[in-house]
Protein backbone atom coordinates (compact mmCIF):
# COMPACT_ATOMS: atom_id res chain seq x y z
CA UNK A 1 0.00 0.00 0.00
CA UNK A 2 1.18 3.48 -0.80
CA UNK A 3 1.72 5.52 2.41
CA UNK A 4 0.26 9.22 3.10
CA UNK A 5 1.78 11.87 0.88
CA UNK A 6 3.15 14.23 3.14
CA UNK A 7 3.05 18.30 3.13
CA UNK A 8 4.16 21.44 4.61
CA UNK A 9 2.16 24.06 6.39
CA UNK A 10 2.49 26.36 3.36
CA UNK A 11 0.01 27.51 1.13
CA UNK A 12 0.18 24.67 -0.85
CA UNK A 13 0.16 22.40 1.67
CA UNK A 14 -3.24 23.94 2.82
CA UNK A 15 -4.48 24.11 -0.09
CA UNK A 16 -3.97 20.31 -0.43
CA UNK A 17 -5.11 20.18 3.64
CA UNK A 18 -8.48 21.62 2.81
CA UNK A 19 -9.22 19.97 -0.47
CA UNK A 20 -8.62 16.67 1.99
CA UNK A 21 -11.15 17.48 4.30
CA UNK A 22 -13.59 18.81 1.79
CA UNK A 23 -13.47 15.76 -0.11
CA UNK A 24 -13.98 13.75 2.76
CA UNK A 25 -11.20 12.49 3.34
CA UNK A 26 -8.56 11.91 6.65
CA UNK A 27 -6.19 14.27 7.80
CA UNK A 28 -3.21 13.99 10.43
CA UNK A 29 -2.35 17.43 11.63
CA UNK A 30 0.06 18.83 14.82
CA UNK A 31 -1.74 20.66 17.59
CA UNK A 32 0.23 22.29 20.51
CA UNK A 33 0.04 18.44 21.95
CA UNK A 34 0.32 15.46 19.78
CA UNK A 35 -0.81 14.81 16.13
CA UNK A 36 -4.73 14.73 15.74
CA UNK A 37 -6.68 12.89 12.92
CA UNK A 38 -8.89 15.58 11.08
CA UNK A 39 -11.83 14.52 8.91
CA UNK A 40 -14.99 16.67 8.37
CA UNK A 41 -17.24 16.73 11.19
CA UNK A 42 -20.38 16.82 9.24
CA UNK A 43 -19.94 14.23 7.33
CA UNK A 44 -20.40 10.60 8.39
CA UNK A 45 -18.88 8.64 6.37
CA UNK A 46 -15.72 10.52 7.06
CA UNK A 47 -15.99 10.47 10.77
CA UNK A 48 -16.95 6.55 10.61
CA UNK A 49 -13.44 6.23 8.90
CA UNK A 50 -11.75 7.65 11.93
CA UNK A 51 -13.34 5.43 14.03
CA UNK A 52 -12.51 2.40 11.72
CA UNK A 53 -8.76 3.63 11.81
CA UNK A 54 -8.48 3.99 14.92
CA UNK A 55 -10.39 1.36 16.13
CA UNK A 56 -12.43 2.41 18.37
CA UNK A 57 -15.79 2.00 19.72
CA UNK A 58 -18.62 4.41 17.93
CA UNK A 59 -20.59 4.73 21.18
CA UNK A 60 -17.19 6.87 21.74
CA UNK A 61 -17.33 10.87 21.09
CA UNK A 62 -15.07 12.20 18.54
CA UNK A 63 -13.35 16.14 20.07
CA UNK A 64 -13.90 19.10 17.82
CA UNK A 65 -11.05 21.82 17.09
CA UNK A 66 -12.37 25.40 16.29
CA UNK A 67 -10.48 28.68 14.80
CA UNK A 68 -12.19 31.08 17.21
CA UNK A 69 -14.82 30.95 20.22
CA UNK A 70 -16.86 32.24 17.14
CA UNK A 71 -16.97 29.31 15.58
CA UNK A 72 -18.61 27.17 18.56
CA UNK A 73 -22.16 28.27 17.30
CA UNK A 74 -21.65 25.41 14.60
CA UNK A 75 -20.65 23.16 17.29
CA UNK A 76 -22.14 23.93 20.77
CA UNK A 77 -26.05 25.05 21.49
CA UNK A 78 -24.71 27.03 24.44
CA UNK A 79 -21.51 27.84 26.52
CA UNK A 80 -21.44 27.70 30.30
CA UNK A 81 -20.69 30.45 32.79
CA UNK A 82 -17.57 28.18 33.97
CA UNK A 83 -17.03 27.42 30.00
CA UNK A 84 -16.44 31.25 29.70
CA UNK A 85 -14.30 31.74 32.13
CA UNK A 86 -11.86 28.34 31.05
CA UNK A 87 -12.02 29.64 27.30
CA UNK A 88 -10.70 33.15 28.46
CA UNK A 89 -8.12 32.19 30.65
CA UNK A 90 -6.87 28.77 28.73
CA UNK A 91 -7.80 29.58 24.89
CA UNK A 92 -6.14 28.69 22.90
CA UNK A 93 -4.51 26.15 24.55
CA UNK A 94 -4.35 22.41 25.70
CA UNK A 95 -7.84 22.34 27.02
CA UNK A 96 -10.53 20.55 25.97
CA UNK A 97 -13.75 21.44 27.13
CA UNK A 98 -17.42 19.17 27.16
CA UNK A 99 -20.42 21.58 26.09
CA UNK A 100 -23.60 21.40 25.26
CA UNK A 101 -23.61 19.71 21.63
CA UNK A 102 -25.20 21.24 18.87
CA UNK A 103 -28.64 19.74 17.49
CA UNK A 104 -27.58 19.02 14.40
CA UNK A 105 -24.51 17.51 14.92
CA UNK A 106 -24.02 13.87 13.97
CA UNK A 107 -24.66 11.21 16.48
CA UNK A 108 -22.17 9.28 14.97
CA UNK A 109 -19.80 12.34 16.04
CA UNK A 110 -21.16 12.89 19.38
CA UNK A 111 -21.98 8.90 20.35
CA UNK A 112 -25.47 9.70 20.65
CA UNK A 113 -24.00 12.08 23.81
CA UNK A 114 -26.00 15.36 24.10
CA UNK A 115 -22.89 17.25 24.92
CA UNK A 116 -19.71 17.39 22.95
CA UNK A 117 -15.60 18.20 23.28
CA UNK A 118 -14.30 21.17 22.08
CA UNK A 119 -11.19 22.96 21.84
CA UNK A 120 -8.74 25.83 20.25
CA UNK A 121 -5.39 25.36 19.60
CA UNK A 122 -2.40 27.48 20.65
CA UNK A 123 -0.61 25.58 17.61
CA UNK A 124 -0.41 27.87 14.48
CA UNK A 125 -0.55 25.39 12.09
CA UNK A 126 -3.54 23.75 13.48
CA UNK A 127 -5.34 27.29 14.13
CA UNK A 128 -4.23 28.16 10.42
CA UNK A 129 -5.49 24.83 9.27
CA UNK A 130 -9.13 25.45 10.67
CA UNK A 131 -8.96 29.05 9.25
CA UNK A 132 -8.31 27.93 5.66
CA UNK A 133 -11.36 25.20 6.58
CA UNK A 134 -13.62 28.29 7.71
CA UNK A 135 -15.25 25.97 9.56
CA UNK A 136 -14.56 23.42 12.39
CA UNK A 137 -12.43 19.53 11.83
CA UNK A 138 -12.37 16.87 14.18
CA UNK A 139 -9.75 16.46 16.37
CA UNK A 140 -8.92 13.15 17.86
CA UNK A 141 -5.29 11.90 18.83
CA UNK A 142 -3.26 10.31 16.13
CA UNK A 143 -3.11 6.48 17.16
CA UNK A 144 -4.65 3.11 17.25
CA UNK A 145 -6.60 2.52 20.21
CA UNK A 146 -4.68 1.78 22.68
CA UNK A 147 -1.47 3.25 21.18
CA UNK A 148 0.62 6.05 22.16
CA UNK A 149 -0.43 8.95 20.36
CA UNK A 150 1.66 10.11 17.50
CA UNK A 151 3.81 13.64 18.23
CA UNK A 152 5.74 13.91 14.62
CA UNK A 153 4.74 13.84 11.14
CA UNK A 154 7.17 10.46 10.58
CA UNK A 155 5.05 8.67 13.76
CA UNK A 156 2.19 9.39 11.95
CA UNK A 157 3.47 7.98 8.98
CA UNK A 158 4.83 4.85 10.43
CA UNK A 159 1.67 4.17 12.49
CA UNK A 160 -1.54 5.32 10.09
CA UNK A 161 0.55 5.96 7.12
CA UNK A 162 -1.49 3.36 4.66
CA UNK A 163 -4.84 4.24 6.32
CA UNK A 164 -5.12 8.20 5.73
CA UNK A 165 -5.11 10.26 2.62
CA UNK A 166 -2.75 13.14 3.65
CA UNK A 167 0.03 14.24 6.77
CA UNK A 168 0.57 17.84 7.52
CA UNK A 169 4.29 18.24 8.95
CA UNK A 170 4.34 20.92 11.09
CA UNK A 171 7.26 19.23 12.92
CA UNK A 172 7.29 17.77 16.16
CA UNK A 173 4.69 18.84 19.10
CA UNK A 174 5.63 20.90 22.27
CA UNK A 175 3.98 18.59 24.44
CA UNK A 176 4.00 14.79 25.06
CA UNK A 177 0.22 14.15 26.56
CA UNK A 178 -3.05 15.03 25.08
CA UNK A 179 -4.71 18.04 26.82
CA UNK A 180 -6.55 18.45 29.67
CA UNK A 181 -10.13 17.04 29.21
CA UNK A 182 -12.76 19.20 31.59
CA UNK A 183 -16.79 18.83 32.02
CA UNK A 184 -17.86 22.59 32.12
CA UNK A 185 -22.12 21.17 31.44
CA UNK A 186 -22.79 21.04 35.21
CA UNK A 187 -23.24 23.75 37.83
CA UNK A 188 -19.63 22.07 39.38
CA UNK A 189 -16.68 21.29 36.91
CA UNK A 190 -15.06 17.50 36.43
CA UNK A 191 -11.62 17.20 35.48
CA UNK A 192 -12.35 13.93 33.13
CA UNK A 193 -8.46 13.71 31.76
CA UNK A 194 -5.11 15.18 32.96
CA UNK A 195 -2.79 16.93 31.14
CA UNK A 196 -0.91 19.60 30.49
CA UNK A 197 -2.97 22.18 32.48
CA UNK A 198 -3.27 20.93 36.02
CA UNK A 199 -6.65 20.70 38.35
CA UNK A 200 -4.85 23.32 40.36
CA UNK A 201 -4.72 25.88 37.82
CA UNK A 202 -8.44 25.30 36.15
CA UNK A 203 -9.61 25.41 39.55
CA UNK A 204 -7.50 28.58 40.02
CA UNK A 205 -9.33 30.70 36.85
CA UNK A 206 -12.69 29.64 38.27
CA UNK A 207 -12.87 30.47 42.34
Amino acid sequence: MVSAPVVLPDLGGFSSAVSCVESGGVLAFPTETVYGIGVDPFNDDAIQRVFDIKGRDVASALPILVSSPEQLSRVVSGVTPNGLKLMERFWPGPLTLVLPAHPELPSALTGGLPTIAVRQSSSATAAALVDHLEGPLTATSANRSGQPPCTSAHEVEDALGNDIDLILDGGPTTTLTPSTLVDVTGPAIEVLRPGPLTETAILAALY
